[in-house]
């Protein structure tokens, strides 16, 4: 499933022995092919995202396998154009589950059905390209469906469920962990000249230590995952805060 020959007559089949076949990698040409598809076959491609989805990973896994990639750094597993690819298609399948949120409740269903493939298929690439390059794709996600919250209130459990399903990854922790090094550690007490002094000293390790369990954008940039579903949950709560405070006023009036 890796790769399929392409041959234009039984004549070519004949010559291979001397002549290289033209081998073009499955997982390549599929992501090509939905990325170029326009009209009924892009809604097929929409409709049984799923499918496409397991497709694609399945033989990108086979395609690792074959050609003994297992222990190629997995920012150099896989073609450019095939990353860029990729790009496109997690870029437009973004935008439709945006777009089908504005139509009636069957195309709704849908884009909760295609955001749930979608999240899987993120789940998955994690297992096989750099988590990096993964990230920014799941930043995109969330940055182009960020400008609908407010018009459509059913998007914020799209977006839970989507960072549920990422979370779940079985390398969560290796993802996630907060690892404490030297110089992320508190510093060492100091020599106390005084109580003054050592107060200070104190109140300073105090800081650092409460700094490491903020939401700050350092910490969200060390912890991307975590980072993202605690900035959708707070999100969430100031809605909701939002939603009581309105209502209160409204029973004062």
């Amino acid at each position: 499933m890796s790769y399929f020959v392409e041959s234009s007559n039984d004549l070519q089949s004949v010559v291979s022995s001397t002549r290289p076949s033209s081998k073009k990698h499955f997982h390549e040409e599929l992501a090509l092919q939905m990325v170029v598809s326009t009209n009924m076959v892009r809604e097929n491609v929409f409709k049984y995202a799923w499918f496409f989805f397991e497709l694609l990973v399945k033989s990108m896994a086979q395609y690792i396998h074959n050609v003994d990639k297992q222990e190629v750094p997995r920012r150099n597993r896989f073609s450019n154009r095939f990353k860029d690819d990729i790009s496109t298609i997690v870029n437009v399948v973004t935008s439709e589950i945006g777009a089908l949120l504005n139509k009636p409740q069957k195309e709704v269903e849908q884009a909760e059905k295609m955001n749930i493939s979608l999240a899987f298929f993120l789940y998955d690439l994690l297992s096989l390209m750099d988590r990096g390059f993964v990230f920014n794709l799941v930043k995109h996600y969330c940055n182009q469906l960020t400008a609908k919250l407010n018009s459509f209130p059913t998007l914020s459990s799209m977006r839970l469920e989507f960072l549920r399903i990422l979370c779940s990854h079985e390398h969560y922790l290796n993802l996630n962990l907060f690892f404490v090094t030297s110089s992320s550690t508190p510093a060492s007490p100091c020599p106390s000249i005084s109580s003054e002094n050592s107060s200070s000293c104190s109140s300073f390790q105090d800081q650092r230590i409460a700094s490491m369990f903020e939401l700050s954008s350092e910490y969200k940039q060390k912890h991307f995952l975590t980072g993202l579903l605690f900035t959708e949950l707070e999100a969430v709560l100031d809605q909701e805060a939002e939603g009581t405070d309105t209502l209160g006023r409204h029973e004062n009036y």
